[in-house]
């Protein structure tokens, strides 16, 4: 697969994966600048014409964020990207649905679409970008039959498996309903469905992602997500991904 600047992981159902590089005698530098308020809403003011959804107020949403990736290729080459402090969603709406655009570094973002019911049956595509020592990677996968819409029924124990395929890989995520809770965003507790996923990559990247989601009940905003990443690409070195963060909403109040 070609490299190329990038997405998401998805959320609902993610799959964070990156890969790294050594020239034989020369180690390259690695940097990551932290993505910006005001580079996420310039992003939503440019890039994302459909601005009006019936289903969520759009806009940018700040999160609290705490964790880290980390790629560890061959004896030579490491690499950690510190997530803390605070990053941004990009909610706007999609051609059947929404969509949700994380952003933590300029070096890391997924991007997620919905296709809500009557229109769809929920995860439609996602994108997750990454980039290690100058060299970015962007995988994208688009999803077929059943999927974990935004807003899920309240029931729990409810359960479904979903498959995307991208380029070669393959992501299966079964996703259960744990049942409803109080989220507190900003000292005002808000009703949420939690949800907890575990995702299977294929193909040319292995390994894992779980991650729990407590989405508003009303209208599937993402109040809270705990997410970690475990994962192995084989090239001509084998190159291995960690990823571990949590995300808690600061404002029910996007910027605009």
């Amino acid at each position: 697969m070609s490299w190329k600047r990038k997405s998401a992981v998805v959320a609902a159902i993610t799959c964070p994966v990156a890969i790294a590089v050594i020239a034989l005698w020369v180690v390259p530098r690695d940097t990551a600048e932290r993505s910006t308020l005001s580079e996420a809403l310039e992003r939503f003011r440019q890039d994302y014409p459909h601005h009006a959804s019936d289903r969520v107020e759009v806009g940018v949403y700040r999160y609290r964020t705490r964790g880290e990736e980390h790629i560890q290729a061959g004896d030579l080459l490491s690499a950690t990207h510190d997530y803390n402090g605070v990053s941004t969603v990009i909610l706007t709406s999609s051609s059947c649905g929404v969509r949700e655009r994380w952003e933590v570094l300029n070096a890391r973002w997924s991007e997620v679409s919905f296709c809500d019911p009557p229109n769809g049956n929920g995860l439609s595509q996602f994108s997750e970008f990454h980039e290690f020592f100058g060299i970015a990677r962007r995988d994208d996968y688009h999803c077929q039959g059943n999927t974990l819409p935004r807003q899920v029924a309240s029931r729990a124990g409810a359960r479904i498996t979903s498959k995307c395929e991208g380029d070669g890989n393959a992501a299966v995520t079964d996703s259960r309903v744990l049942g409803e809770t109080a989220v507190e965003v900003a000292g005002k507790p808000i009703e949420a469905i939690h949800t907890s996923s575990r995702t299977r990559l294929r193909g040319e990247v292995s390994g894992t992602t779980r991650r729990d989601e407590w989405r508003r009940r009303s209208d599937g905003l993402l109040l809270r997500s705990i997410a970690v990443t475990d994962a192995t690409r084989e090239e001509t070195i084998s190159a291995n991904y960690q990823e571990r963060y949590t995300l808690k909403l600061l404002s029910l109040l996007p910027r605009h």
